[in-house]
Formats: structure tokens, sequence, C-alpha cells
């Protein structure tokens, strides 16, 4: 009976892997977290070896915490600091009906409150993506501690991971990898880098974990454990197990043991990966059906009836699992799961007393021993009283020391690169907003009326010939200067100039009033960024920045000279593209 749990935390000293089956077969991608199967079969290993276990398999101790799962090993998951506990928060995986705009990040919606009456509906029209990483709840506010490139709330945490590029060669003596079949090969790791800190739980019976760290001689000297793959290599994760203490089993949210159902909806969160069997074959459940959720498991958990819970409505996401066995040194057989983070709605009886702890202590699915089918009930999605209409930043202080030149100049560089990406953006925005009307003060109009908004569109297009976007194009490309451009579209004949002045945007400007701006009042950064980029230059925090160090803008001629000419080719770029797809 699961009623105890040892609580521990490290600070990975070297990089390690945590390699899982997702991406390019010459890329070894690691997990976000450190699997619980790692630390189980460390502690195994680290067991084998102060026992001298030569039959581990027949050892009653070994065989009732490794095998027989009376020890249940959680994922390890990495830490915030700074929130009002002062203590570090151990996070968990976002939940996938956590959503954000794409357009305003720090406007947060949960897709599973929307089952809530007297909930705000959610615009069908607002672009939404998902939350990648892991997060922490405080007083009914959204915790993280990344910041974005500008003056937006966090977003989630994820694991800072380093690409280290080998080779494999099949004559180490040559020293490099030669011409031929299996004469050599490269490949790639996914690295967590060292010095991050995590935190994980061991559960089971209180006097099991006594006799299970008494063993290990945990209080006398903390155990040192290597994790992950390629551990004879550079790798290896080496860290050293600080425990926290051994307490009675809590939640691993913030919340209250049990609960009334008043909403009559209960929202479960998979809080590590979920691996599930189908009752009539007995295989490993792939893809997920509603019908192949442990319903009744939950609801005996609960003490409620199968028929008081019912699954009304889920947001998941399925992955493939599939290690490495060092004891076999085999792979591991590979099972589909339900990925951490999965969201489950449930329809309950009103007026219903749930002891939630009994149920969040069990899991659910297979291999709960190594972590697997942990799950926490009502963390988000099933109160009006929690709320997505704010994010708070943790604030950090600058160095109170001038900026070195060398991180001076890289701070520069990303700031003049973000800028060149947004000028990119920006001008393929425009291109798609040139929608031209018909104007009739022109002369030599088409005699035909566009029938609607697509053909008007198409047959403004039309007015500008493909050798006249080229030639721009090439005027363009040669730019050092933008009076020399300048010059060159003043010398345009009256047919060219004509085209250009028949097509107009979404707000009647015509093309070559756009080129004229662009090659004749933009005199500083700021006068661009104002009319072109949404002020991003006085963004609160990106202000602060490059006064730190000092990043002067309004007399840079050759940044301003960049961003016009990126502005005008991608703008003639993405609007010489449409003209080739419309029908001569």
């Amino acid at each position: 009976m699961i009623t105890y749990q040892l609580t521990y935390s490290f600070e990975l000293s070297h990089p390690a892997i945590f390699s899982n089956r997702e991406g390019d077969p010459n890329l070894v991608q690691s997990e976000g977290y450190i699997p619980g199967s790692a630390v189980w079969g460390a502690l195994a290993q680290l067991l084998i070896r102060k026992e001298n276990l030569s039959t581990p398999h027949v050892n009653p101790d070994f065989m009732r915490w490794f095998l027989h799962g009376e020890l249940i090993f959680l994922n390890a998951y990495p830490c915030l600091t700074g929130l009002p506990s002062d203590l570090p928060v151990r996070l968990l995986p976002a939940p996938i009906s956590l959503r954000q705009e794409k357009t305003n990040q720090s406007k947060y919606y949960d897709l599973a409150a929307r089952y809530i009456k007297n909930q705000p509906e959610l615009n069908e029209n607002e672009q939404l993506e998902r939350l990648k990483g892991f997060v922490a709840f405080a007083d009914n506010v959204l915790y993280s501690d990344n910041s974005n490139d500008d003056d937006r709330t966090e977003t989630v945490k994820t694991v800072k991971t380093r690409y280290h590029y080998h080779t494999w060669r099949d004559n180490r003596l040559a020293g490099r990898a030669l011409k031929g079949a299996n004469n050599g090969a490269v490949f790639v790791y996914e690295a967590f880098e060292p010095g991050q800190r995590f935190e994980g739980r061991i559960l089971g019976p209180k006097a099991e974990l006594e006799k299970f760290y008494q063993q290990l001689k945990w209080e006398d000297e903390p155990p040192m454990l290597r994790l992950g793959r390629s551990r004879a290599t550079q790798y290896g994760g080496s860290v050293r197990l600080e425990l926290l203490g051994l307490e009675k089993f809590k939640r691993e949210i913030a919340g209250s043991e049990s609960i009334t159902t008043d909403e009559g909806h209960l929202v479960l969160t998979l809080t590590s990966h979920l691996l599930l069997r189908e009752q009539q074959t007995g295989y490993v459940a792939s893809p997920f059906f509603k019908e192949q959720f442990p319903t009744e498991r939950l609801a005996k958990l609960l003490k409620l009836s199968s028929g008081e819970l019912e699954l009304e409505k889920y947001y998941v996401r399925h992955l493939t699992l599939g290690n490495y066995s060092s004891v076999w040194r085999l792979p591991r057989l590979q099972w589909s799961a339900l990925e951490a983070g999965s969201t489950f709605i449930f329809k309950v009886p009103t007026s219903q007393h749930l002891n939630l702890v009994r149920a969040e202590r069990s899991g659910l699915g297979l291999r709960k021993g190594e972590g697997f089918g942990r799950f926490v009930l009502n963390w988000h999605g099933h109160s009006e009283s929690l709320g997505w209409s704010k994010s708070q930043r943790l604030e950090v202080e600058p160095p109170e020391e001038n900026c070195p030149p060398e991180v001076n100049q890289v701070l520069v560089q990303l700031l003049e690169k973000e800028l060149l990406r947004r000028t990119e953006t920006a001008a393929m925005q425009a291109a798609e907003d040139f929608a031209p009307t018909r104007d009739p003060t022109l002369p030599e109009h088409p005699s035909e009326e566009p029938e609607n908004d697509q053909d008007a569109f198409e047959s403004g297009l039309k007015y500008i010939k493909p050798a006249l976007l080229g030639r721009l194009l090439m005027v363009v490309r040669n730019m050092d200067k933008p009076e020399k451009a300048m010059a060159q579209l003043q010398t345009l004949r009256s047919t060219a100039r004509l085209q250009l002045e028949r097509v107009r945007d979404k707000n009647h400007k015509s093309l070559l009033d756009t080129l004229t701006l662009l090659l004749s009042e933009l005199p500083t950064v700021e006068v661009f960024d104002e009319k072109l980029l949404g002020n991003f230059l006085n963004n609160s925090k990106l202000r602060e920045l490059y006064s730190y160090i000092n990043w002067q803008t309004a007399d840079n001629s050759p940044l301003l000279n960049r961003l016009i000419k990126a502005y005008l080719y991608t703008l003639l770029d993405t609007l010489s593209k449409k003209r080739r797809n419309l029908p001569d």
C-alpha cells in the first residue's frame, strides 16, 4: 500500500542523454525530463554493487522493490525557484488543453475549462498553439521562468539541451572518415546541459522506504548515480541524490485532499505517460479510443460506480516509447502510450465527496513501478476561480557591472537579426494585403468589371508585367543606398509607373507610393520601425536591453539600408510569386 514518499533532488554535473524515438534517425533526441525508469535502473545497479548481488532476481528485497513494483519511481522533473513560497517547486508537464494565442502569447486559454458553465466563449477564429514544457500554478497564476523576446509573459519551462556532433570511423587510425561504404558516418546527440536541477519521488510503504534508504546508506552518504546513455564516454549525467525527506504521500500539486463535486465535472491530467492495454486482445492500446480509458478503474479508486463516471471530452497526444536495456544490451520493447499532459474531462454527479489522494497515489495503466500512469485531478480547468487572464513575470535583475564587449557585440547582432526577421515578416504581410481596386480616373482600364473581391485581386495583379517585377528585384538586389534605387524608380516610363499605381492595398495605397515611402521618407531606424513594424523598438523590455548595451539606432544608416533592402526585396519577391501563379 502506497502511503509514504521519499523526495529527492539533484543537479546534473555532466551532460546527460535520455533518448526517445522521435526525429531524424541520425539524431539521438533526449526526452524533456529524466524518466523514472532511468532512476529505477540506476538505483537497482547501485543496490547490486553495494550488496554484491550476483543473482539479484532471487534477492527478496530486490524482487519487491524493483521487480514486483513495491516501490514506484516517479519521473524527475525540472525545478522552478522564485515563487512566493521561496522554495523550489517541482514542475509538471503542461496540460495539452492549455493553449496560447500565436499573436499574443501572454494570453492563455484552457480548453478544458470551456465545459464549465459561465466561462467566456473562445473566439473560434483565433489561432492557438499548444504550450510545451513544464508549468506550475500558485494562487491561480501560471508560473514559469523562460522569457520571450518582447513584452510577453513567460513561456513554459523547458530543459536546456545542446547538440553534440560525433563521427564514427571503421578505421580509427586514419583520424577521419574515408570514402566508401562502412568507412564513416556522422551522428548527433542532444544532451541535457549540466547545472540543471531536478526533483523526483519514490513512493511506497513506510517500512519498505525506510529499509530501502538504510540499505543504500543514504543518510550516511548520498548515493552517486550516473544516468542516461553513453555513460562510458563524455556523458552519463553524474548526480548525487540529495534526500529532501521521508513523509506521508502528498499530491503532486497543491490543493485539498478531497473535494465535493459542485460543477458536475472532474478533470484528470496525466503527469507521466500512460500505457493502456486493450481489454479484448490484451495488446497495448494504440491508437487511443474513448472506450480504452480505464474509466471503471478510476471510478473504483474514487469509490464511484462505473455508471457515475462518464468520459465526456479529452485532449490527448500519442507517442511510441522504446529505449535500450543496458542489462540485456538489446533495444527494449516498443510501447504506444498517451503523452504526459493529456487531459480528460469526466462528467460526475453533483454533491459527491471524492478522495483525491487515494486515487492519485495508485496510478493507472502498466509499468507503474517505473513512474508511468501518474495523474492529478482538478489541477486546472475545473473551476471558474482558476483564471487565465494574467501570468506573472518572474523578474530577473541585470548585473550591476557593465556589459563585456564580447557579450555586447553578440546582443547587438541578436537585436539586429530580430529586426531583420520582423522586417521580412512585415513585408510578406504587406504583400498579402495588396488587393488592387479599380480606379475610374486611370485610363485604359479593362472593360470587364470584376465580380467579387478575388476577381479584383487577380485582375489587379495582372496589371503588372512579370518583366517589370523582375527588373525591380534586380534593382533592389544591387542596391547599396536607397537614393540610387529612388533615382532608378523615377526614371521608369509612364506605362511602368501606371502599372505600379494600379496595384493598391486594402487601404487604397498604391505599390508605387509604398516603394517611394521606403526609398525616400524613412530617415531613421525608429521611423522605419514605427511605420512598418508596429513599434517593435518601443517595447519596454527591449528598450531596457538596448539602453543597457548602449545600442544607438537613430544614426545607424547601414542598418536602415539593410532593413529597407530586405523589406523591398521580400515584398517584390512575394508579389512576383503571386503574379506567376495567376493564369495569363
